[in-house]
């Protein structure tokens, strides 16, 4: 089975490039800095950008054995395939387009690591329809398996 994390990676690109541009100008603030009463934000502004990136580096689908582990930023959904309808792109929230699993009972689960941004969307939303299409495949394998009613 395909252990695979499905997602888009260009969001947490950008999370460690600004991660990185944050730390080192806390490290050069704190260098340069002569007070030391500012040495303490020159931590902690750091060390909580890192504390984001790392928790958005596990948001997306996590395919496991028997279905899939939707991870968002303060949630989590573990579902088993005979529960899944489909998954999809649709209107979420800010924006435009974010992927979805709809469950059979017509619930919709928004996936917070697949997202089009509006700025550029028509561009974007083949990148964001990638993951979309090979989970629905991952789906429809396990229907055939007869992991699913």
């Amino acid at each position: 089975m395909d252990r695979h994390i499905y997602r888009k990676r260009g969001a947490l690109a950008f999370g460690l490039t600004v991660a990185v541009l944050v730390t080192a100008g806390c490290a050069v603030d704190a260098l340069l800095s002569t007070q030391t009463k500012y040495w303490i934000g020159d931590g902690v502004i750091p060390a909580t950008v890192w504390m984001a990136v790392i928790l958005a580096s596990r948001v997306g689908v996590h395919v496991e054995p028997g279905g899939v582990r939707i991870v968002n930023i303060l949630r989590r959904h573990r579902l088993r395939w005979d529960e899944i309808e489909r998954f999809d792109l649709a209107p979420a929230g800010v924006y435009p387009l974010a992927g979805r699993v709809v469950l059979k009972s017509g619930r919709g689960i928004p996936i917070e690591g697949i997202t089009v941004p509006r700025l550029f969307t028509e561009q974007l939303k083949p990148n964001a329809q990638k993951p979309i299409d090979a989970l629905n495949a991952l789906l429809a394998s396990a229907r055939e398996r007869g992991q699913t009613t």
